[in-house]
């Protein structure tokens, strides 16, 4: 569910927020500790438009409650008897006063829940078990700060492990997949915030239903996610999960942002949480080689794989981006003369798949040692300035966005076709190879035809 918190001073600005609340929410958070001045019997006189989870959180656990202990627990007491759908008890509440509140409203359902706001520990059992202690039978709801997407992989993997419904949410940029992939791991409660958030990394419920279909997501629900480093800027998830919509997969896309120290212990978590497929983009696509449990002969030839599919708890290894890319030029490549900028392993794809069309390879690199390993012709990168002079038919620019390229009009030939595979924006060698007549290609095509060949390996639908 849809969760829109609803945190205001006064009791009649939170009355105006409900009144406007989008119809978006499924459920409705009254922050009604953030009350300068806080009374049940205002609270009484709310209009509800959906159902409601009251909170009165203490300032020990990230609250606003400036009363005393005494009056935050009678004042819960209080709220519980006005029988909201939900209500919400921090973990440490006697027990005592737990089963008062409990019992004031049986079909109340309790939520009993406990916050970290310095990290994410070890051992999330050890939060878990003083809680079910204090009230069997509850929903629990752990949030913890996460430091890196370990953080938010581990309470993924915790939450689906767990036979109690558990909410479980990592705060923080890191912990995005614990707000999207709740109804996939556990009772399916996503906190956003109506006006302003709440918490570090709420996202907003626009962006979870329209985007990630958040209300199509189910027990059932594939799992597929990027794993790489940066990956704020990639589009994937836009395109994966517009693609499950408009198909009707049940199937939901995320990102993981991982360095390549944290992939073996990321990929025994995904392996728990059971992923049905990866895409793997920079700087992993090497280091996931030895981590799969086998791929494919193309993966084998360029010592890297940007796909990853799951048979029968296997992964497979797979690379789309030379296929991706060829697929995105305008010509078939057999008996073409193809320059390709770089030796990593997005260049690594695309020279075995033009050498494998037919092509003749010659290779640009700041290592020409490194270059020359693919036994093609290697070449340093200044020597991009008399380019044109080998008479290449295209020119493909494999290198990251931020290298400085030695271009000029003198590096290609008019009239022959240059592509970029990055579809960062501002790309210097495809303005230049614009200025000196060449026929462009956006990195868009290539990302959207890998992506597609993707789709098809992991037996998704596409459009």
């Amino acid at each position: 569910m849809l969760v829109g918190v609803i945190q205001e001073k006064t009791i009649a600005a939170v009355a105006q927020r409900l009144a406007a609340l989008p119809p978006v929410f499924d459920m409705v958070e009254l922050r009604l500790d953030a009350l300068e001045e806080f009374r049940v019997q205002d609270v009484a006189s709310l209009v509800l438009p959906c159902p409601a989870l009251f909170t009165l959180r203490p300032k020990g656990q990230g609250g606003a409650f400036a009363g005393s202990e005494t009056e935050r627990l009678e004042g819960l007491l209080a709220l519980a008897g006005l029988a909201p759908a939900y209500i919400d008890v921090e973990y440490d509440t006697p027990p005592e006063w737990i089963a008062r509140i409990a019992a004031a409203s049986p079909g109340t359902q309790l939520v009993l829940s406990c916050h970290d706001f310095s990290r994410t520990p070890e051992n999330l059992a050890a939060m878990l078990a003083p809680m079910r202690a204090a009230a069997p039978g509850a929903w629990y709801k752990i949030a913890t700060m996460g430091h890196s997407t370990l953080d938010a992989l581990r309470m993924l993997v915790f939450c689906k492990e767990c036979p109690d419904p558990l909410i479980g949410i990592v705060m923080g940029e890191d912990g995005a997949s614990t707000r999207v992939l709740g109804p996939v791991v556990g009772p399916g409660f996503s906190y956003c915030p109506v006006t302003e958030a709440s918490a570090p990394g709420q996202i907003d419920a626009t962006t979870l239903a329209e985007v990630y279909n958040f209300k199509s997501l189910n027990k059932e629900t594939k799992i597929y996610g990027l794993l790489g480093d940066p990956v704020s800027k990639s589009v994937g998830h836009l395109f994966h999960n517009r693609l499950n919509r408009e198909t009707g997969e049940n199937a939901v896309y995320v990102k993981w942002r991982l360095e390549p120290g944290e992939l073996p212990e990321a990929v025994g978590l995904l392996r728990r949480l059971g992923v049905a497929g990866l895409s793997v983009t920079m700087p992993l696509k090497e280091h996931m080689m030895p981590l799969v449990d086998s791929h494919d002969a193309a993966v084998h030839a360029i010592g890297a794989l940007n796909t990853v599919t799951v048979e029968g708890g296997l992964w497979h290894g797979h690379n789309t981006d030379g296929p991706g890319a060829l697929r995105a030029l305008p010509m078939p490549l057999a008996g073409k003369r193809v320059a390709v900028l770089g030796a990593g392993g997005a260049a690594k794809a695309v020279i075995y798949a033009a050498q494998q069309a037919g092509a003749e390879v010659l290779v640009l690199n700041r290592s020409v040692a490194k270059a020359a390993a693919f036994g093609v012709q290697a070449l340093p990168l200044e020597a991009l300035e008399t380019l044109a002079e080998r008479q290449c038919h295209v020119v493909i620019n494999a290198l990251p966005i931020h290298v400085a390229l030695p271009l000029t009009a003198r590096s290609f030939v008019p009239g022959s076709v240059a592509m970029d595979i990055t579809y960062m924006a501002g790309s210097v060698f495809l303005e230049t190879a614009k200025q000196a007549g060449c026929q462009c290609v956006e990195g868009t095509g290539m990302f959207q035809e890998q992506a597609l060949l993707q789709r098809r390996i992991w037996g998704l639908g596409c459009v």
